[in-house]
């Protein structure tokens, strides 16, 4: 066995304590975005949907008291208002940070589009109504306009959102090299603000496919996932099976549900786990699955079989001498 590619990595360290604060380490940029648009999405429901649709159930909850309904219209309106007022609870939970599922731009956008549908009807149908009525209620008329220009700014925002999503991240354009699997961790890490210890093969002879930038955000989101909650962050290499493993492993509580749906595209720490991996695994696996590789959440478990940590695991094939 060779030497230690570093100092600051020594191996066969003791367990390591997790980072209070990691510098130069920052959130997904992209993942900032898009908590940014789904506050902005839940302002305008609340500003531009919710209020006028208040204004709309009102004026009938009036219309109704003073015996307008002499042909059963009311009701009518008020199962269009109640199927808008459904559909829009059903983007707000989509749409708040801290719902329990995926966050999917597309599926709020066709809730959306029902609610036109809800709206325009309730446009038609009472403006019949009040013809018949003689009855020029300019509130009503109002608060349907105020609706649909509301819409109109939501499928606008909901629409940069979307575009965001699919268009390609530049942190996944890049070229594998081979270049030594312990010295690219070296590197990788200390780019990604890792100050501690981490137990470090020393075989210098194993190379992997790979590139240091990619490598390093990968090591960011992790680091970074787990700093938010506390216990320990231990960091280990390993040789299996031809592969090059790199194990990142907290004991927090672990992973609530199925660790594999870590790697959805709008999955949240708190949605899907407890502990502090969640954040950023989509583009993690993009990653890592463009140089090859593989990586994986789990939970682990101690002599009892109770859970007592999570871990994220990556695995690169090692290269063959002709590969070099």
């Amino acid at each position: 066995m060779g030497k230690p590619d570093s100092p600051d990595l020594p191996i066969d360290s003791p367990p390591l304590e997790r980072p209070g604060k990691v510098s130069g380490v920052n959130l997904r940029p992209e993942f900032i975005q898009i908590q940014e648009l789904q506050r902005q999405i839940v302002g305008d429901i609340v500003h531009h949907i919710n209020n006028p649709l208040s204004v709309l159930i009102a004026e009938l909850d009036y219309l109704e008291s003073e015996g307008f309904d002499s042909s059963s219209h009311l009701k009518t309106f008020r199962a269009l208002l109640e199927s808008a007022k459904a559909r829009i609870k059903s983007i707000m939970e989509i749409a708040k940070p801290e719902s329990r599922q995926p966050v999917v731009f597309k599926e709020m956008a066709q809730q959306l589009e029902l609610v036109e549908v809800d709206v325009v009807s309730l446009q038609t149908s009472f403006r019949l109504y009040f013809v018949h009525l003689e009855l020029d209620d300019i509130q009503i008329f109002d608060a349907c306009e105020n609706m649909n220009a509301g819409i109109l700014k939501l499928r606008q925002r909901l629409q940069e959102a979307i575009i965001r999503l699919e268009s390609s991240d530049p942190r996944e354009d890049f070229f594998c090299t081979p270049i030594s699997a312990s010295t690219a961790t070296h590197m990788a890490l200390q780019r990604a603000g890792w100050r501690d210890s981490v137990q470090l093969i020393s075989n210098e002879n194993i190379y992997i496919a790979t590139a240091i930038e990619p490598l390093s955000v990968i090591f960011e989101n992790l680091i970074v996932n787990a700093a938010k909650y506390g216990g320990k962050l231990q960091i280990f290499t390993d040789i299996e099976d031809n592969s090059f493993v790199i194990r990142f492993e907290d004991d927090g509580p672990g992973f609530t549900g199925d660790p594999s749906k870590m790697f959805g595209t709008f999955v949240q720490g708190e949605q899907s786990s407890k502990s502090g991996f969640g954040f950023g695994m989509s583009i993690c696996e993009r990653l890592v699955r463009k140089m090859k590789g593989e990586i994986r959440a789990e939970n682990m478990f101690d002599e009892k079989g109770d859970i007592c940590g999570a871990r994220v695991a990556l695995r690169f094939p090692i290269l063959s001498d002709n590969k070099i």
